[in-house]
Order: structure tokens, then C-alpha cells, then sequence
């Protein structure tokens, strides 16, 4: 099943006052002067683990948990996520940390607010009635440091999607080259699957768990969402990736 959903699908949900579902606009990196209806500010340097060096570093299950049950989510919640820079950057980042943290039930906006011809609404963090959220760890989801550091090239295939360019300048040396603006169309929508699958087919067949990395963490997500729109839905994502593995 496909974790996209179109703008049409949303925009059908809201004409249909279907209020089964909690919206959240991941936008990171620049202001939000507007937003979609009702929709409530998903900060991952602010649900992160604020003792770390590194920006939006994972909380602990407990933090997480007390954050988004203030923000009205339940495990029963279905959750659609979006940004201003269609769906590669926090949005991925959002829906990884969900499934890692046992949520399943989130979809991102094919395109995010770029796609959006529906109604707009000046920003205002929405007041949601406090929910019971309990986190399951899914740790399959998971690399940290130790793990990469440890990785003989046996255990798994470490994707980079960063520019090429920065891959040819330092790299983590058994990781492979796949930019995740390869996967992208100009709209800032996920190729088609029969595309993904062509550009991805070197680390798909190759039969190994598969992990990525990025330059902090965030872009690497919406390479796992492509995996996972082809079929491979355990995909792992290095949390540090770069930023991480280059401090050390």
C-alpha cells in the first residue's frame, strides 16, 4: 500500500468533514506564514532529543510519546503529513519517525504544499485535546553511529542520496551513490514506482536489508519512502548520516 496520498484524496477527506485524521505541517527550515486548514506544526528539532550535539537527533520513546499525545495523536490516529518543499524533506523525516516509533496509520502529501489547490489558512498552531500515545520502538528502522561503524558490507547496503558531487568529494566508504533527486520529478513528486524501481534496481537486487544516509537525517527518510513505495518496507535510516559520521 502506498504511503502517498494525492492532494485530490485530502482534499476530498476535508469536503467530506472527515475528522478521523490529524494534518501536520513539517515545514523545516523556513517561516510558515500559511499552511492547510487546521493543519498543526510537526518540529523535529523540538520533538528531538534536545541534550544531543546534533539537530533533530531521535527522542527517547517516552519524550515522543508525551509530545505528539499533546498534539492530540493516539495510536488510533491517522496521521497525513506534508511540507513547503513537497514531500522529500521533513515530511519524511515525520512519517520515518512515526513508523519507528510504532505508528504505521501516516500518509504524506504527494508534492506537500506545493501541490495544494485547496483552501489555505494564515498560520496558528491548533489546540488539540490531549490523546494516550504509546511508543513502540522499532529498532529494524534503525542505524546509529556503532552500527555503520561496525558494518563489514555483509550486514546490510548503505544508500547515500546526497548530491553526487558531495558523495565524489567524502563518503562513507561502503555506502553507494544514489542522489535522492534521481527519484524526484520537478514537482517535487516521487517518480513512478516502474522508474524508482529502474534507479534503484542496483540496491534492490543485491538481497541485502537496506539502510540510508544523508547529510542529517532528513532527506535520507524520503529514500526509504521511495524503497518503500517499490515494495521494501524496512528500510533503515542512519540518524546522524553525515553530520554524525563526520564529527567522530
Amino acid at each position: 500500500m502506498s504511503a502517498l496520498i494525492s492532494p485530490a484524496q485530502l482534499q476530498d477527506k476535508i469536503t467530506n468533514n472527515d475528522s478521523n485524521f490529524i494534518l501536520l505541517d513539517a515545514t523545516y527550515g523556513q517561516p510558515i506564514n500559511y499552511t492547510i486548514e487546521g493543519a498543526q506544526h510537526f518540529d523535529i528539532d523540538a520533538i528531538a532529543d534536545l541534550n544531543a550535539p546534533l539537530a533533530h537527533t531521535i527522542p527517547t520513546p517516552e519524550y515522543f510519546s508525551k509530545c505528539v499525545s499533546n498534539m492530540g495523536i493516539s495510536n488510533n490516529s491517522e496521521i497525513i503529513v506534508f511540507d513547503q518543499s513537497g514531500f522529500w524533506m521533513a515530511a519524511a523525516r515525520v512519517w520515518w519517525m512515526f513508523r519507528l516509533f510504532g505508528h504505521n496509520n501516516i500518509k504524506i502529501l504527494d508534492g506537500g504544499l506545493q501541490a495544494w489547490n485547496g483552501e489555505l489558512a494564515p498560520y496558528s498552531q491548533k489546540q488539540h485535546e490531549s490523546r494516550n500515545f504509546k511508543s513502540r520502538f522499532q529498532s529494524h528502522l534503525y542505524k546509529s553511529y556503532d552500527d555503520v561503524k561496525s558494518h563489514n558490507g555483509n550486514e546490510f547496503m548503505l544508500i547515500d542520496v546526497r548530491p553526487a558531487q558531495a558523495y565524489e568529494a567524502v563518503h562513507i566508504n561502503y555506502a553507494v551513490s544514489i542522489p535522492l533527486s534521481t527519484l524526484i520529478t520537478p514537482q517535487c513528486r516521487l517518480k513512478s514506482v516502474s522508474e524508482l524501481k529502474t534507479i534503484l534496481k542496483p540496491v534492490i537486487d543485491n538481497n541485502l536489508p537496506l539502510a540510508t544516509t544523508c547529510g542529517s537525517g532528513v532527506t535520507a527518510c524520503a529514500t526509504a519512502l521511495a524503497l518503500q513505495e517499490c515494495g521494501h518496507n524496512n528500510v533503515a535510516v542512519f540518524d546522524g548520516s553525515w553530520a554524525e559520521w563526520s564529527s567522530k
